[in-house]
């Protein structure tokens, strides 16, 4: 996890995204799972009125709430980031498109 902090991207791209790559109750395992056996000490939370689960379930296990997210060495989403986001700060990322409906044999042939 690089440097042992996480961040969840506040979903921009469509007003009618609720998903979440990480759920509070995925968060509090990793947190409370001890920063030797999970590889993270930290989740950083952008702040989001739509999704699924509201920001003080976050809060409630450990979370931390905020715009800013470049203390992150790792950056999870559901669909793609704003890219010049991270242009401008020259940060790496890797995009990963998982199709729902999509068979698997389908991928790997």
């Amino acid at each position: 996890m690089g440097n042992g902090v996480v961040g969840i991207l506040a979903e921009t791209v469509n007003k009618w995204e609720r998903r979440t790559p990480l759920t509070p109750s995925h968060c509090a395992r990793l947190l409370h799972g001890g920063k030797d056996r999970t590889g993270i000490s930290r989740i950083v939370v952008q702040p989001s009125a739509k999704r699924i689960h509201h920001d003080a379930l976050y809060e409630d296990v450990g979370c931390e709430i905020s715009d800013d997210l470049s203390d992150c060495g790792l950056i999870l989403g559901i669909k793609q980031p704003e890219v010049w986001e991270f242009a401008l700060k020259r940060v790496p990322f890797f995009l990963l498109y998982i199709y729902q409906f999509m068979r698997f044999d389908s991928v790997c042939s």
